[in-house]
């Protein structure tokens, strides 16, 4: 939480919900958003990173801040012509350059993938209202949240609903059942984990990896002379069902709350 807070910035247009001053990042004698085609037109042809990591958002930070002192311009007054001149020491595309810029300010914070508190009410409530189709839940995010820009895709809003916001996850221990169902999964899948997600209800992707990881890496210590892994989750799934085997004897399935020790 403290780290959340050093990095954490106020911006004074920031506010929710988000006005006009905020959601426009070009003058009022440019169009409403000027696209990726019209960026490739004036843009230099290289081959850009398609990756922002916390470094290059936090240069593309400060940069955008350099260029606003020499300038005299503040953040949301930067057009895409400034961007373009960013966007060449980052290896970034332009237009990518001032969407980033743009997260960043409705965010408050450089850290990756934040969303803001306006963002997740509106999806919220277009999930309770019924919406399904992940795209066009973005397209809503984008149109009254963004001003039309695209900041939001259907894999972001489907990403951030089923990991964070959705109520039924399941934040509880690992039962030994789960435990048994996560590691079955495994072995048959591998490393497919949007598949493997399925076999565990109300369990989020991220929480299903790092299960695998922990029992995985426990299991390596406490097991001597394996083989591969499949040989390791065997053994791990003789261990689990006899665990299992021990509890049922003792009380109804129904209310098993063991579980291995992380």
């Amino acid at each position: 939480m403290a780290e959340d807070q050093e990095q954490r910035f106020f911006f004074p247009q920031a506010t929710y919900p988000i006005v006009p001053q905020v959601a426009s990042l070009l003058p009022l004698s440019y169009p409403l958003i000027a696209s990726p085609e019209t960026v490739e037109e004036n843009a230099p042809k290289f081959k850009y990173s398609r990756v922002w990591d916390k470094r290059k958002i936090q240069t593309l930070y400060s940069l955008a801040n350099e260029l606003c002192s020499q300038m005299g311009k503040s953040l949301n007054e930067l057009d895409i012509s400034d961007f373009t001149e960013i966007s060449l020491k980052i290896n970034q595309d332009p237009y990518k350059c001032m969407m980033k810029l743009r997260e960043i300010m409705m965010s408050g914070t450089l850290k990756p993938g934040i969303w803001s508190q306006a963002e997740d009410e509106k999806l919220e409530s277009l999930i309770a209202s019924g919406m399904k189709k992940w795209g066009e839940i973005a397209n809503i995010l984008n149109k009254e949240i963004h001003q039309d820009l695209k900041i939001r895709t259907g894999k972001q809003a489907k990403e951030r609903w089923n990991n964070h916001l959705n109520p039924e996850i399941d934040r509880g221990p690992w039962t030994l059942h789960q435990d048994k169902a996560l590691l079955d999964a495994y072995k048959t899948f591998g490393n497919k984990w949007t598949l493997i997600v399925k076999a565990i209800p109300n369990r989020t992707e991220s929480a299903v990896k790092n299960r695998v990881k922990s029992l995985m890496n426990k299991a390596k210590q406490d097991l001597k002379n394996i083989g591969n892994r499949d040989n390791l989750l065997d053994l791990l799934l003789d261990k689990i069902n006899a665990s299992i085997f021990d509890s049922d004897s003792i009380t109804p399935d129904s209310q098993i709350k063991e579980k291995i020790t992380d």
